[in-house]
């Protein structure tokens, strides 16, 4: 066995005892080992398509995005956040698999059951021609194709799609999902803002805009969602905080700079 096998299967391993932990007193209280095992088999075929799929992807850390992100998102679900089940476990390690890769819905149903399924292209965020506004769309369609590559590449443009597509999103968030699918979008949006400091600080500030602005506000609206929220607001405090420091250390280098610069020239 290679390796990546090898490192894989501990994984694997780990993420099931994990769940035995969290569940024992629950889901898995009134079980013997062979319910148990039946049990954490869909979470195996979960774990080893998604590490399959997402295999291409890389963090902007240069870390495995499946290790990095997907399999850190269920396990926040698992430990992190109320009430939690094999289910919550499985949409976790599914959550980004239709956006990112070639799989399909029909195969995740197929595999999975449509419950599952369903929850999983709740999730999944769409192309962004899905959120223009019918202004835009009319634009674009009176257009020459070479000016709609330009309009679509134009910064403006893309600024202003990117709002459209938040606020439908989250507006799309209140309306049709789930308190269990939500529950799995904090535990994604919990990890993205906790390994957000390897991006630029203008993305960091969009996450966290975005954040306060669109996510928060709707959650607070649910009591069930008290610690979540409670969580994420701490971690908004601590990116603040790394922003600060950040902006602190390149302002004392550049006076650094300017210093060296004046002695030179004298």
């Amino acid at each position: 066995m290679e390796r990546r096998d090898v490192e894989a299967y501990a994984g694997l391993v780990s993420l099931e005892n994990m769940i035995r932990d969290a569940l024992a007193n629950t889901e898995l209280a009134w079980l013997d080992e062979e319910q148990i095992k039946q049990k954490m088999r869909p979470v195996s075929i979960a774990y080893q398509i998604a590490k399959m799929k997402h295999d291409w992807q890389v963090r902007k850390s240069g870390e495995p995005y499946f290790h990095a992100h997907v399999k850190e998102v269920a396990k926040i679900s698992l430990i992190e956040l109320p009430n939690p089940t094999i289910k919550r476990v499985l949409v976790g390690l599914l959550h980004d698999i239709l956006e990112d890769t070639d799989i399909t819905l029909q195969t995740i149903e197929n595999l999975f059951g449509k419950n599952i399924a369903h929850d999983v292209d709740l999730l999944t965020k769409q192309d962004y021609e899905y959120y223009f506004g019918e202004e835009d769309k009319a634009k674009r369609e009176s257009y020459t194709p070479t000016r709609q590559k330009e309009l679509l590449n134009d910064p403006e443009f893309q600024k202003k799609i990117a709002n459209n597509r938040s606020q439908k999103y989250f507006a799309t968030m209140v309306q049709e999902w789930s308190e269990d699918v939500i529950r799995d979008k904090i535990a994604d949006r919990l990890h993205n803002l906790r390994s957000s400091t390897d991006l630029s600080q203008e993305k960091i500030q969009k996450s966290i805009e975005e954040t306060e602005k669109y996510f928060l506000p709707l959650l607070e609206k649910n009591p069930i969602f008290a610690l979540g929220v409670t969580l994420m607001k701490e971690d908004i405090r601590k990116l603040k905080r790394y922003v600060k420091n950040e902006q602190t250390k390149e302002e004392i280098a550049e006076s650094f700079d300017r210093i060296l610069y004046q002695i030179h020239e004298k």
